[in-house]
């Protein structure tokens, strides 16, 4: 479970929020969320 919310604290690190959240939210994704969000394992 640790390593679960680590991942997650990475995520907001790098981003300031979670960017698979982006489109159910109506946000813009930047060009680097959209280069994350094609990477294995981005989404939970």
């Amino acid at each position: 479970m640790f390593d679960y919310a680590i991942a997650h604290l990475n995520i907001i690190q790098q981003f300031g929020r979670f960017p698979h959240r982006n489109a159910i939210l109506s946000r813009p994704s930047t060009a680097a969320e959209l280069a994350f969000l094609t990477q294995p394992g981005s989404s939970f």
